[in-house]
């Protein structure tokens, strides 16, 4: 992985996957001890896999009016 790749890669893990952290003394200990930290935004939000395969809608609720939020438009305005 080019070295440039290396924040992007780790925001991915940190915002979508989960990543690990080191726990306790590691400075001290001779092994290194690992704890599991959970995703900002696990999977159960955004994967659309099942749905895509059984002919859903392939966004949620929440998706839809966080982007209706974003969006500073104002339709009656573009007719």
């Amino acid at each position: 992985m080019p070295e440039e790749a290396t924040d992007l890669v780790e925001y991915f893990e940190r915002t979508y996957i989960g990543s690990y952290k080191r726990v306790g003394n590691w400075q001290l200990e001779t092994r290194i001890q690992l704890r599991k930290t959970s995703p900002h935004f696990p999977p159960s939000v955004w994967n659309v896999r099942d749905a895509t395969l059984n002919n859903k809608d392939q966004t949620n609720d929440v998706c839809e009016s966080q982007a209706s939020n974003n969006l500073d438009f104002d339709y009656q305005d573009a007719a």
